[in-house]
């Protein structure tokens, strides 16, 4: 399957008396699938200087909006952890571009306050580190 990560680059110019400084901002998509279905993205971004580990464990911080997909799914609650289990051991897809890609069997979100764009789930920070090894991240 082949992976295609559109990178949107904003300018910013900010302008002084004795000249002006001009700084990038990299948009960060990140995408949740089970069973080849979207079921959760989000986003971040940076000023490109961060590399693919630590745009990986940015997952710790970043809630996830819901999509149309996320209400056919079942789950196994726990408080506020619900862990979701695919059919194989590959079936759930955690991408988040130039940070990498992890697939697994199992993966436990947790569910915060919405926020202003209705964003509530976060992946559980545990699972974050457990997928870190066996991502795959491209040069």
């Amino acid at each position: 399957m082949m992976r295609i990560h559109c990178s949107m680059l904003l300018m910013c110019v900010f302008a002084g008396l004795g000249g002006g400084t001009a700084c990038a901002a990299r948009y960060v998509p990140i995408e949740v699938r089970v069973e080849g279905a979207l079921i959760l993205k989000g986003n971040a971004s940076d000023d490109g200087s961060r590399d693919a580990d630590e745009l990986w464990n940015a997952l710790k911080t970043e809630t996830l909006e819901e999509t149309p997909a996320f209400t056919r799914l079942t789950f196994e609650r726990k408080g506020d952890l619900y862990r979701i289990t695919g059919r194989t051991s590959r079936s759930i897809v955690v991408d988040v571009a130039y940070g990498g890609v992890a697939k697994t069997r199992r993966i436990v979100l947790q569910l915060m306050s919405s926020d202003s764009q209705g964003r509530k789930w976060r992946i559980a920070p545990d699972d974050v580190d457990a997928l870190f090894d066996e991502r795959d991240v491209e040069p």
